[in-house]
């Protein structure tokens, strides 16, 4: 599929600012958005590359463009402008404070590698993304995304917010955590035709009502998730479970009363959780191959980190690797994300 490409970089000095080059590059990602909203053409989708080390403030509403199948719009980050799974201030992050970080009003959406963060929390409804005003036609994916909620104690807080019945949902290797002790949800189908979830590590660690997957209406789908919420609340409401692990008894059969702590996650601890598998993990080995589910996508081959999962697949959005061969990725990668390592 033709993409025409457009650069945003936090770190940008001087240029024309015009989004041509990484030279040229928007600012922020709100800027590019604002600017480039009328470009798609029939056939082309339009994709906006972010970059930088400095922190993209601006929230951002994907509003005002022409989307079909073919014709999308495309928000990512290329690999070595990726995080790692886990929090980092090295690389690009669309981190809002006070508001909702990234709003999807389109119909065709892809937001591939971005951290999408809530620095802090004002009021209840400011979720990290929320899609709505779709219309009956649209595929809305996200992928390989960190989404991370303030942990206010105060207001209610929602990860992903789902809130139009003709929603078509992709969410796949996302890590969705940081919800307060006020509670909420990390991942709400509040409202959606399908939902499908795969691979994803979804946390809520709210005090009370703290919800991990929680469908309210629609059809919702989720494969190899590890989720926690409150009891009863990982995965709460009818949801289509394919080897799906939980915190309480709300997952599959065999993989259920699996706790966040340390025998199963890297670390749990609150501002600096790390949600890779160590070894021991009872999230190894016991999920199931989706290479080609949904239909004609590969992407679940690779981990959030890039990592190709083994024959038999682990639950959540990362593939088990030993620290050597953690290194040994990094190294392949990009040496800037070495501090993200787990020694």
């Amino acid at each position: 599929m033709a993409e025409t490409i457009y650069y945003v970089d936090t770190d940008v000095v001087g240029g024309a600012g015009d989004g041509s080059s990484w030279a040229n590059a928007y600012s922020s990602l709100n800027a590019a958005e604002q600017a480039r909203d009328g470009d798609i053409t029939a056939g082309n989708a339009v994709a906006l590359n972010c970059r930088g080390a400095a922190a993209d403030t601006a929230a951002v509403t994907v509003f005002g463009w022409t989307t079909d199948a073919d014709s999308y719009v495309r928000i990512y980050t290329e690999q070595a402008n990726c995080h790692s799974g886990v929090y980092t201030t090295a690389k690009y992050r669309l981190e809002v404070a006070n508001a909702v970080a990234l709003t999807l009003e389109e119909d065709h959406i892809r937001v591939e590698g971005l951290q999408i963060i809530k620095s802090s929390t004002s009021a209840s409804g400011q979720h990290c993304v929320i899609a709505d005003y779709q219309a009956a036609s649209n595929d809305i994916r996200l992928h390989t995304c960190l989404i991370k909620q303030a942990g206010n104690g105060t207001y209610t807080e929602t990860g992903v917010y789902l809130s139009d019945a003709d929603l078509v949902v992709t969410i796949s290797n996302c890590v969705v955590y940081g919800i307060g002790a006020a509670g909420g949800t990390a991942i709400s189908a509040n409202q959606v035709t399908t939902t499908n979830v795969y691979g994803c590590t979804i946390v809520s660690t709210g005090a009370t009502n703290g919800f991990g997957l929680r469908r309210v209406a629609g059809t919702v789908t989720a494969k190899n998730c590890y989720a926690r919420g409150e009891a009863g609340a990982a995965f709460l409401g009818t949801i289509s479970l394919t080897t799906c692990a939980s915190s309480d008894t709300t997952g599959s059969t065999g993989l259920q009363n699996i706790a966040i702590n340390t025998t199963n996650f890297t670390n749990v601890t609150a501002g600096s959780e790390d949600f890779r598998l160590p070894l021991g993990s009872a999230l190894i080995g016991v999920g199931t191959t989706l290479t080609d589910d949904p239909p004609g996508s590969t992407a679940l081959a690779l981990d959030i980190a890039g990592q190709t999962r083994t024959t038999t697949w682990d639950i959540g959005a990362w593939e088990y690797v030993s620290a050597a061969n953690y290194l040994l990725l990094l190294l392949q990668n990009d040496t800037d994300q070495l501090t993200d390592g787990p020694w």
